[in-house]
């Protein structure tokens, strides 16, 4: 009778563990999610509103004028056609560079490999520095064009280290020999054996890479003033710039009611300048969340 009460017992608490749980993940989502709804809901909302703090919910008084400036804005499109194309061939060539760089690493017989790892993690650690690394870019020839932003950064230490464990701890080298004994060398186990077991893993690498090219905003004001292959991020730092400048100029010659809704206005336009350039990386996260969830702490642990 006691067992029984006790495994009677168990479920009541796995329900009552499983309700904290869920509560709590639904208020650590509230956390994050509010943040965004609110710049969004913001860049729709009549200013005078979110001055007022009545926009916190639902959007107040619609106005789309910032999107209307951004849209109109040539700029912006160069910005995204450039951004769009360094992302998309820029993570095409890491991960080119880095799952095979990571398969060999974790291949024990590999010579040298203990130094050869010591070396990716020491620069992981350590950089020279943006003037030496400028001077070797511009050395290179690569300053003012499209590689100065793929080039320096095509192997990524981080990502190199996860993928590089997880073929070391997540893959049985057993699934290796037996290919091996079929006939199969290392590049055949490289593509019909290590990747497609590591789809999760790879997920995550994209979405870093991706991640990273997209936002880059530094290496394009150092390396790049050609207009024509500038980044999305740049021209966006450039425009709310410019419409503050525009403001702090003129903020003598007007009165104080057009000042507060020049001020105002210009808060609209950054609020639609978040959501703009959030898009295409909020809409590459569904098609990858699935391996991403599952992938996201493989190869940090060893088993």
């Amino acid at each position: 009778m006691k067992q029984h009460s006790r495994q009677m017992q168990k479920p009541k608490e796995d329900k009552l563990i499983n309700s904290i749980i869920n509560v709590a993940l639904i208020i650590i989502g509230i956390i994050v999610v509010y943040p965004l709804w609110i710049v969004l809901i913001s860049s729709i909302s009549d200013p005078a509103e979110i001055s007022s703090g009545k926009v916190w919910i639902l959007p107040k008084g619609i106005n789309i004028e910032a999107y209307k400036i951004l849209l109109e804005n040539g700029d912006l499109w160069i910005g995204y056609r450039n951004s769009l194309l360094y992302t998309i061939f820029g993570t095409a060539l890491q991960m080119l560079i880095t799952t095979p760089a990571a398969f060999a690493l974790a291949k024990k017989t590999l010579p040298g490999r203990r130094w050869l790892i010591l070396f990716f993690l020491f620069t992981m650690y350590f950089s020279g520095g943006l003037i030496p690394t400028y001077f070797v870019v511009k050395d290179l020839g690569l300053v003012n064009t499209p590689w100065a932003l793929i080039l320096p950064g095509l192997v990524g230490p981080y990502n190199l280290v996860i993928a590089r464990t997880y073929y070391e701890n997540s893959i049985p080298e057993d699934m290796y020999e037996a290919a091996r004994i079929d006939g199969a060398g290392t590049y055949r186990c490289f593509v019909q054996i290590a990747l497609p077991l590591s789809v999760p893993v790879l997920a995550v690498m994209i979405l870093n890479f991706a991640l990273g090219h997209w936002n880059s905003y530094m290496n394009a004001l150092v390396y790049i003033s050609d207009d024509n292959i500038q980044t999305l991020q740049v021209f966006i730092k450039r425009i709310t710039t410019q419409a503050t400048t525009a403001l702090e100029s003129g903020a003598g010659n007007i009165d104080i009611t057009e000042l507060t809704d020049s001020i105002r206005k210009t808060q609209l336009l950054k609020y639609a300048v978040v959501v703009v350039s959030s898009i295409p990386m909020i809409m590459l996260y569904p098609f990858i969340q699935k391996h991403f969830v599952k992938g996201i702490m493989l190869g940090s642990v060893k088993e």
